[in-house]
């Protein structure tokens, strides 16, 4: 994976997830970390952050969950080929 998609992806990763638990429920943030384990740890928090800043993704006060915000399904929808759109849940999630 090229590192100039790695936000794109760990929001698609998230959103994916939530859809496969509950769209309304937290996900950790150690599961990105996880799910990305030869990305460097700096790169990944970098691009949370970002993802954080930019209104994709949003965290609860111990940055230990992440939330996938309204903004960012929209986003979603716009970057995730409509093939893959099935595979990162329901219309509510993304």
């Amino acid at each position: 994976m090229k590192l100039r998609n790695l936000k794109k992806n760990i929001a698609y990763r998230v959103c994916e997830e939530l859809a496969r638990r509950n769209a309304g429920e937290p996900l950790e943030t150690d599961f990105v970390y996880r799910v990305f384990p030869d990305i460097p740890n700096e790169k990944i928090a970098s691009s949370i952050d970002a993802l954080v800043h930019r209104g994709w993704l949003d965290w609860d006060e111990s940055q230990s969950s992440l939330y996938l915000t309204a903004r960012g399904r929209t986003k979603i929808r716009k970057v995730v080929p409509a093939a893959l759109r099935d595979h990162c849940g329901s219309k509510t999630t993304c």
